[in-house]
């Protein structure tokens, strides 16, 4: 299979310079990509996609309604007595792996979550947007280390 097909946007073929460094920097981002989709993204598509079928079964339920609600108020209460106290140990290496291991913690919860409790059910039907959640969380997670 050709490096061509899998990405996302074309540089135009005059743009000789820019073709050469996109492909001489590139390259090593692009196996990087391709082997983490296989490990990660891949697999944990594939778990998450067993949790439709239940999905379906809870679409309209009583239980839904009441997660639906009490989830959010229930996580920030969560998170703000973990936070204080953590604030209240003061900044060390414990609090930091602390502070990691809750926002891993809170991804491994709320993925499946997210694929349980939809807003519709009609988002599990499509296109799958596992790989780039899974961006957005990792992004979002090295950016809130960054800013402790």
């Amino acid at each position: 299979m050709s490096r061509d097909v899998h990405r996302n946007r074309q540089l135009p073929t005059g743009a000789v310079s820019g073709l050469k460094l996109e492909n001489s920097l590139g390259l090593p981002f692009y196996y990087l990509e391709l082997v983490l989709s296989y490990l990660i993204v891949r697999p944990w598509c594939a778990l998450l996609s067993l949790l439709d079928r239940v999905s379906y079964r809870l679409e309209g339920t009583v239980f839904r309604e009441i997660v639906n609600h009490a989830l959010f108020p229930l996580t920030l209460l969560i998170t703000m007595v973990v936070g204080f106290e953590m604030a209240e140990m003061g900044v060390t290496y414990r609090t930091a792996a602390g502070f990691v291991m809750l926002l891993v913690v809170f991804g491994l919860i709320f993925a499946p979550m997210e694929r349980l409790f939809p807003w519709s059910c009609s988002w599990l039907d499509g296109g799958n947007d596992t790989a780039v959640d899974l961006m957005f969380y990792f992004s979002g997670v090295v950016w809130s280390i960054l800013a402790t």
